[in-house]
This record gives C-alpha cells, structure tokens and sequence, in this order.
C-alpha cells in the first residue's frame, strides 16, 4: 500500500526536525507514477514536488508547499511610497526586486499590491529577506524578489 502526499509531506519534515506549514493547492491522488524517496531531504522534496507540480520551501521552521498559481494565506499588503516602500522597484525579466521598511506580513508565496511611480500591480513574493539590527543601526528592511500574480 503506498503513502498518502500528506503522509510523505510529514515524514520528510519530521525527517528535517520541521513541521509542515501552509499545503495549498495540492491535491492528494496527485501521484500517478511509483515515487521512491531516498537520499537528502531536500532532494526528496524536491523530487516530490516535481512529482506533484508543486513548489515547495521553509518558512519559520515549517515546509511550506504550494501547487502553481496558488498563495500563502494571509492578508493582501499594500506597498507604496507612503506605506514603506523604498526607494524605486527594480524590473526583472520575471518580475520586481524591491526593499521595503520591515514587513512580517510577507513571505513566499504571499501576494502583495505595490504602488510606486514605476511600477504597479499585484504581485506574489518569490523570495523574502527580513534584516534588522538593533544594536549599533536603526534599520529595519524587507528585501523582496516577486513575480506578477
């Protein structure tokens, strides 16, 4: 009898010391094709993300996996100017890097409105860098690599 997606997700985290987090957009009977999970972690999950088209990463301690197209719940934040924004979104081939003042709402897979001068639209945060430093500096950023969603 094979493992559920579910019961595969579960044992690789429990096999990092992680927990799951956010699974959204997957859909169980997913796997068609035998799928044997051996090796490193990371290279088991990224087999069954493969497996089952999905995007998968780690987030505060917990594997976060989420099928195309599909957003990390939370609430919609809007960047501009007047609400953090810094300095001028940069366009990329695939999408915008831009800086923020410190944001916790956002990580991967979280969706988020920018309004800047350059750029506008609603975009889904590929990559989240949060950076602080309480002791010789004031400054507080989030760094963010998206794509539009």
């Amino acid at each position: 009898v094979g493992s559920t997606t579910s019961q595969m997700l579960s044992g690789l985290a429990a096999a990092a010391g992680l927990g799951v987090g956010y699974v959204v957009g997957l859909r169980e009977g997913a796997i068609t094709q035998p799928l044997v999970l051996n090796g490193p972690v990371r290279d088991c999950l990224d087999a069954l993300g493969k497996a089952v088209d999905a995007e998968w990463s780690i987030q505060d301690g917990r594997i976060q996996v989420l099928a195309p197209g599909a957003l990390a719940p939370g609430e919609g934040v809007v960047l501009s100017p007047s609400s953090g924004l810094v300095g001028s979104p940069t366009k990329t081939k695939k999408g915008v890097e831009l800086t923020c003042l410190l944001q916790p709402l956002l990580g991967p897979g979280k969706r988020f409105l920018l309004q800047s001068r350059d750029v506008s639209g609603t975009f889904k945060c590929q990559q989240v860098t949060h950076k602080g430093d309480s002791g010789w500096t004031d400054e507080f950023y989030t760094a963010i690599v998206a794509v539009p969603s």
